[in-house]
């Protein structure tokens, strides 16, 4: 971002300096009309995968950022940003590559071996979702986007070790939290849930928690 900052500001000062100085301010109104009209266009696209999800998020960030003229992240687009760039491109799209492009002008990531991360989740399938989600220590979540109900399914452990279920949206605000102990799967209404990109914490007495990523659709 600052290097983009540093080339913006430097034409930028040419041109008030120049004869073409008087059309800059009216360049930039057009561009960002012309970048809130593609962003208002760009969230009328039916999304329901969570590759199509990704590239219409992406877009809208890119949009109301870089494409305005905002050389800058706040917190919320950073976190989402976040969580497409960790996906495995395979089921994420190449969106996680657009992520990633935009994270890196803010700073340094070590996105992984992507190798590793689609073991962890799989190919995507023909229609674009990918059916289960699979992390460590064997949580799995289905169906995988969601739209109105997921099933949790807990991996073999000892009867009590798990206490409670949350559900975290990317902003890191938690929208659920369930009990639990012994059973293997538990279904979670979220129907009430805006759409987007969650993780699903499965807090145990012993040891991290287990965590998994879903995506709901409507």
């Amino acid at each position: 971002m600052i290097k983009i900052a540093f080339l913006q500001l430097y034409f930028f000062s040419f041109a008030i300096w120049g004869p073409l100085g008087a059309l800059v301010p009216h360049a930039q109104t057009a561009r960002t009309a012309a970048a809130a009209q593609l962003a208002s266009d760009n969230a009328a696209i039916p999304a329901s995968y969570i590759f199509e999800l990704n590239e219409q998020t992406v877009n809208d960030i890119f949009l109301n950022t870089i494409a305005s003229g905002i050389y800058s992240f706040d917190s919320l687009q950073q976190a989402t940003l976040e969580a497409i760039a960790f996906q495995c491109p395979l089921t994420g799209g190449t969106a996680v590559f657009r992520a990633r492009g935009l994270l890196s002008q803010v700073g340094d990531y070590d996105f992984g071996d992507d190798v590793v991360n689609c073991q962890e989740t799989g190919n995507r399938s023909a229609n674009g979702s990918s059916e289960q989600i699979e992390y460590e220590g064997g949580l799995r979540i289905y169906p995988n986007p969601a739209s109105a109900e997921i099933t949790v399914v807990l991996p073999n452990g000892v009867n009590g070790d798990y206490s409670r279920i949350q559900l975290v949206d990317v902003s890191g605000r938690l929208v659920r939290e369930v009990r639990t102990s012994q059973h293997v799967s538990i279904r979670l209404d979220v129907s009430e849930l805006p759409r987007g990109i969650y993780l699903c914490k499965v807090h145990r007495r012993n040891g991290p928690p287990l965590i998994a990523k879903f995506v709901l659709t409507k």
